[in-house]
C-alpha cells in the first residue's frame, strides 16, 4: 500500500484491503497512519478527513462482514488519540470505529508504553488513547528487515503491530470460528 518513497496513499490501502479480502485474509496487519496529526483543523480540513474516512470504513466494513480482522498501528507522535478524535479528525485505519479494528500501541521491554527521548531530534513515543488503543505489544528494539535485505533493530508501533497480528493468526490457526467471524 506504500509507495516506493514510503508514502501512504488511501487508494493503494483501499486496493490492499480489496486484495486482502477476494484472497480470504483473516487477519490484516497495516503497519502505516496519516503523515501528521491535526489537533486544531479548521472547516475544510475537518471535510477531508471525513471524507477519507467514509473511504475507509467502505473498505473495512466489507472485511468486517467477512470476519476479517484488521490489526492498525496506533502511531508515533506521542499523541493521546482520544483528542484527536475529540476534535473529529481520525488516525486511520486505527481510529476506525468499526468492531474488527485492533488498535496497537508500542510497549517497551519495562512493559510501559514506548518512549525514546533525543537529545538531536523530537522524542518518539507511542501514541495512547483509552478509548481508541485497544492493546500494546513489544515495540522497542525489534529486530527486522531495513533496506537492502539487511536487519536491525527498530522501535515503535510498526513493530508491535505484527506481533499482534501473528499471534491473532496463530490463535486463529488452532481455534478458528465456525461461524466464519475470526474477530470476535
Amino acid at each position: 500500500a506504500l509507495d516506493n518513497m514510503g508514502h501512504v496513499y488511501t487508494s493503494n490501502v483501499m486496493v490492499a484491503y480489496d486484495y486482502a479480502l477476494r484472497m480470504g485474509a483473516h487477519v490484516v496487519s497495516c503497519s502505516f497512519g496519516p503523515r501528521s496529526l491535526n489537533l486544531q483543523p479548521d472547516a475544510r480540513e475537518l471535510a477531508l478527513d471525513a471524507q477519507e474516512v467514509r473511504l475507509y470504513e467502505q473498505a473495512v466494513r466489507p472485511m468486517a462482514q467477512k470476519g476479517v480482522l484488521l490489526v492498525a498501528a496506533a502511531g508515533n507522535d506521542d499523541t493521546d488519540l482520544d483528542q484527536l478524535r475529540d476534535v473529529n479528525m481520525s488516525y486511520l485505519p486505527c481510529t476506525l470505529d468499526l468492531p474488527n479494528v485492533v488498535c496497537v500501541a508500542a510497549s517497551d521491554s519495562d512493559n510501559q508504553i514506548y518512549r525514546k527521548d533525543y537529545t538531536s531530534r523530537p522524542s518518539q513515543a507511542s501514541n495512547t488513547g483509552r478509548a481508541t488503543v485497544h492493546i500494546a505489544a513489544p515495540g522497542s528494539d525489534i529486530d527486522s528487515t531495513l533496506l537492502g535485505g539487511a536487519y536491525g533493530n527498530k522501535s515503535g508501533t510498526s513493530m508491535a503491530t505484527p506481533i499482534v497480528a501473528g499471534a491473532a493468526a496463530l490463535v486463529l490457526s488452532v481455534l478458528g470460528a465456525a461461524d466464519g467471524n475470526f474477530y470476535q
